[in-house]
């Protein structure tokens, strides 16, 4: 059986990145650049696995995890988070940091979170620990 990937980020460089990467090593993988667009995509489909990032626009990561979580409690979610406003410009020294995100999507019920950036061994690891 093929195992069916969901990615839900804002940054379509990381989706298209992830993407390559999962169909390289051949799981057919959808992505969405935005949690309201992932939501529905869950909604018309089945997926085995759904990557989400936290930081997003609009409905944040740790909203989508909770919101999967309530249309099948067995869903198998992997986190992902940078922790946002990574360009200097942007720096907050009282900013929430990237692992209190993490930290808040395990809670809501990520099986599994890992720190932008990752590398493609990582997040291969991640999905084969679901099988």
């Amino acid at each position: 059986m093929t195992t069916k990937i969901l990615i839900i980020d804002d940054e379509i460089d990381i989706c298209t990145s992830l993407k390559e990467i999962l169909e390289l090593s051949g799981y057919p993988t959808t992505y969405a650049t935005s949690a309201s667009e992932g939501l529905k995509q869950f909604a018309l489909n089945s997926f085995d696995i759904v990557i989400t990032d936290i930081v997003m626009a609009g409905m944040n990561g740790v909203e989508v995890i909770e919101n999967l979580r309530r249309k099948n409690n067995k869903q198998n979610i992997i986190a992902i988070s940078g922790g946002g406003g990574t360009q200097p410009h942007s720096y907050n020294p009282n900013a929430i940091n990237t692992s209190a995100y993490l930290q808040a999507a395990i809670s809501a019920g990520a099986k599994i979170s890992l720190t932008k950036p990752f590398t493609a061994a990582e997040i291969l690891e991640a999905i084969h620990s679901f099988n």
